[in-house]
């Protein structure tokens, strides 16, 4: 007989409220602990190398980062001693494949809270998520206004921003050129997650409304939606501090 008041996690969906940073794990992967960690409630925010980890968290609070120990810029071991340098103490857990997976000691040694490996467990990736985020009755402290030194770190990672986002408008319009809603879906959440902080909200705004448009299949509009993405990108990366797509 099962007993009902133990806390032995199952594949039930827990109802949970955080914010979670999920940096480049194989796409497929990706859109699986994605949809997962959303089905709870919280929120997902991508990235897709160690650099970009270090940028969310300098603007934005995180209740759990899962990220690959294999990412581009700076791997996993390089972002976990950046985030700590920074005094950055948020909970992290490496996302390995089978064949690279280190034992939880070895983890431990390098920093990490624990491991994942793929193809990821629901009941172990349900009962990371309830150790880290929050019920939705628990409440949290706002964020303090951020500090002259936050700020300076902020515009010291500009440039780093700018770098990616050139990279980023390359790729997608190779992605658009080739209708891979798969890949656009993906950079377009990145660009999302990452343009406002730096300051740039229209193109978080034009970015969402592509996103939700291909997510919700409508392809008849995404063309005239993903061409305001690339021009506002375009303005942005020839000097403008914003974009208005009506202009």
């Amino acid at each position: 007989m099962s007993n009902a008041n133990n806390h032995t996690i199952n594949d039930d969906i827990p109802t949970l409220s955080g914010a979670v940073l999920l940096a480049q794990a194989p796409a497929n992967i990706q859109c699986q602990i994605t949809h997962h960690i959303e089905s709870t409630g919280a929120r997902v925010t991508l990235v897709e190398n160690g650099q970009q980890v270090l940028e969310q968290t300098l603007n934005a609070d995180f209740d759990l980062i899962l990220m690959s120990i294999n990412m581009p810029v700076l791997d996993g071991i390089e972002t976990l001693k950046g985030l700590r340098q920074l005094g950055n103490n948020t909970a992290v857990y490496a996302l390995t494949s089978e064949a690279t997976a280190k034992g939880k000691d070895e983890f431990s040694q390098q920093g990490f809270k624990g491991g994942l490996v793929y193809p990821i467990e629901l009941p172990k990736l349900y009962a990371v998520l309830q150790s880290h985020l929050r019920s939705p009755q628990q409440t949290k402290s706002p964020k303090n206004a951020q500090s002259d030194s936050l700020k300076a770190k902020i515009a010291e990672l500009k440039p780093i921003f700018l770098a990616s986002l050139r990279t980023q408008f390359g790729q997608l319009n190779e992605h658009i050129e080739r209708r891979d809603f798969a890949q656009i879906i993906k950079i377009l959440h990145i660009v999302k997650g990452s343009a406002g902080n730096f300051g740039y909200n229209n193109l978080t705004d034009v970015a969402n409304s592509a996103l939700v448009s291909l997510r919700l299949q409508q392809f008849d509009d995404a063309p005239a939606l993903l061409a305001k993405v690339m021009v506002c990108i375009d303005k942005i990366l020839n000097g403008k501090e914003s974009c208005d797509t009506k202009n």
